[in-house]
């Protein structure tokens, strides 16, 4: 977009007479300022046509949109044509989360679904409002010719403004300044500081030109400084490790897991001696403490008990009843023989 700023000063009702040439001339003045901006340059920002040194300049902003006109050729392959140029209507290049083909400016990030610029006809100034990507008709006054006496008139202008006209020489003339005008351009967005995780605050202009509250945007995945513990089991404990979020608010690299505590008296499956025969053993339970029960060393077959260990059998060397087996100290039983 191209835009120019033609000033202007005009008279004031009591002085309202004119004659058709102050008229034409300044047709003419608006006219070469609009082929300026045509042809991409614009009037010397000094030039003024003088009409009335008591009353303030009134700057008129002439924007010219170079993608009106369309592309040359035409845009193909679902693109989307915009200032002339065709673009993928699914990128964002101002990486403000809307798309080209919904974003009134996508070369803005203060700018999205909503915008508003000034514009003008040859009979006075107006705005263009944007919704999803779609600019709107000039609201600038389109007929310049009044009857002489016509009560005045209002036009819109920026920021969700007024602007009064009079009827003065047979055309429509600014009077005064744009009134009422809100605080903002509908659909503009700016920053009002930091929030939340690194994040940035973010107001938005709503419809009637008054900011909304801010959103904080942009966040990151934690608190920056803070840390975060995992932990694991290990045997009947548990070890951890910790990463700390950085100024970025991003979390880092996992640290090395520390030693495992309260890891209990044994390893499960572990074994021992402890108070059990000499074959025997005691084994840790699964609660990493001593069971405190013997049983049989695997292999063994009985309890040696320093040789006092024995029981009945029948068989073998066994002559007369009863006969006896004796553990041995192998943890094995000797043969069966008479007692």
């Amino acid at each position: 977009m191209i835009q120019c700023e033609v000033v202007f000063t005009q008279r004031p009702a009591a002085n309202a007479r004119r004659t058709t040439a102050s008229a034409v001339l300044l047709g003419a003045v608006l006219g070469l300022a609009l082929a300026a901006c045509a042809n991409g340059g614009a009037p010397d920002a000094g030039t003024r046509t003088p009409i009335d040194a008591d009353t303030p300049d009134i700057p008129l902003i002439v924007d010219i949109d170079a993608g009106t006109a369309g592309c040359m050729p035409a845009c193909t392959g679902g693109q989307l044509c915009r200032s002339g140029i065709c673009i993928d209507p699914t990128i964002d290049a101002d990486a403000d989360g809307v798309p080209a083909a919904e974003d009134c400016d996508d070369t803005t990030a203060g700018i999205g679904r909503l915008a508003e610029r000034s514009c003008a006809s040859l009979c006075g100034v107006g705005v263009e409002q944007c919704a999803n990507g779609v600019w709107g008709a000039c609201s600038a006054p389109a007929t310049c010719e009044c009857t002489e006496g016509d009560p005045p008139r209002d036009v819109p202008c920026g920021f969700c403004g007024t602007q009064q006209q009079l009827c003065l020489g047979g055309s429509w003339m600014n009077a005064g300044a744009c009134n009422g005008s809100g605080e903002c351009a509908a659909g503009t967005s700016e920053p009002s500081g930091a929030c939340g995780r690194c994040g940035t605050s973010m107001r938005t202009c709503g419809v009637g030109c008054a900011w909304g509250a801010a959103v904080c945007t942009g966040e990151g995945e934690c608190v920056a400084g803070t840390t975060e513990t995992e932990s694991e089991a290990c045997g009947c404990g548990t070890r951890t490790r910790t990463r700390t979020c950085s100024g970025t608010c991003g979390w880092g690299a996992w640290g090395a897991f520390g030693a495992c505590s309260a890891a209990g008296v044994c390893t499960p499956g572990a074994t021992r001696t402890g108070s059990c025969d000499a074959c025997s053993q005691e084994v840790c339970s699964a609660s990493c403490t001593w069971s405190g029960t013997c049983s049989l060393r695997p292999g063994n077959a009985c309890d040696w008990r320093a040789g006092t260990n024995q029981r009945s059998c029948s068989g073998g060397m066994c002559i007369s009843s009863p006969c006896w087996q004796f553990c041995a100290s192998s943890c094995q039983y000797n043969p069966c023989q008479d007692r």
